[in-house]
């Protein structure tokens, strides 16, 4: 009952209605609010977000196989951003998504001993570090891992992939462990491949896998809506590449 009465669902609700009450007065209007309200409802339903991540992570919801990484030269995650409103942690630290793959990469490096880049920008003048710098420290404070190098101008997956090449192709690394989200690694790895490198796809994070027959899968949420705006992200930021790249 409270998620009827909690946003989104109670907002999808009140313009559901108002179209309904509006269509004899103004038929066009009222029937594009009903359409995109109706869509949103759609797009905030947790099973439609975590189908749309699912689809999204494909082949790549695998973790890397023991033969893969024997013959892979270094880890390579990428950073989403940052939270800089964390006066516990000095200011700044990673988000939660950039969280997620900086403990992964921890733990491929303790089952490897590969050396780690951490790829993210962002920064500005001497006020705002860049993610890597925060990527790096999570690492080292957290995890007790050392990362190698830090890159730290990119702020697209392109970027990642062209400064990361810069970093690691001087050193003769062209084989690398990928560490993204799996419904991220696609787009990633594209770019990446097309920087040169041969990619080990090592993904996280791939998101809730909800049963169909759950009544609540079916009740909108915020969470379901930031599901679906990841993999609509994705799905226009892959069309962009294929056409950019």
């Amino acid at each position: 009952m409270s998620s009827l009465l909690l946003p989104p669902t109670a907002v999808f609700l009140v313009m559901l209605l108002a179209a309904a009450f509006s269509i004899r007065r103004a038929p066009l209007p009222a029937s594009v609010v009903a359409v995109g309200a109706a869509l949103l409802l759609v797009a905030s339903m947790p099973v439609v977000g975590a189908r749309l991540l699912e689809r999204l992570a494909g082949v790549h919801r695998q973790i890397p196989e023991a033969t893969d990484l024997a013959r892979t030269q270094a880890i390579v995650i990428i950073s989403t951003g940052r939270r800089s409103d964390s006066p516990e942690y000095g200011g700044y630290t990673v988000d939660p998504i950039t969280l997620e793959r900086v403990r992964y990469g921890a733990h491929l490096h303790r089952r490897t001993g590969l050396p780690i880049l951490v790829s993210g920008g962002g920064g500005w003048r001497d006020i705002v570090p860049p993610v890597s710098s925060q990527m790096a420290h999570t690492l080292q404070d957290d995890y007790r891992v050392a990362a190698t190098w830090t890159e730290d101008q990119a702020n697209t997956t392109a970027e990642n992939a062209a400064f990361a090449a810069a970093l690691l192709h001087p050193q003769d690394i062209r084989t690398i462990a990928l560490v993204t989200h799996g419904w991220h690694m696609r787009r990633a790895r594209y770019v990446f491949e097309r920087a040169g490198f041969e990619v080990i796809p090592a993904p996280t994070g791939f998101g809730a896998v909800l049963p169909s027959a759950r009544a609540d899968a079916y009740i909108p949420s915020p969470l379901g809506l930031l599901s679906s705006y990841y993999a609509i992200h994705e799905w226009v930021g892959m069309r962009w590449y294929q056409l950019r790249y």
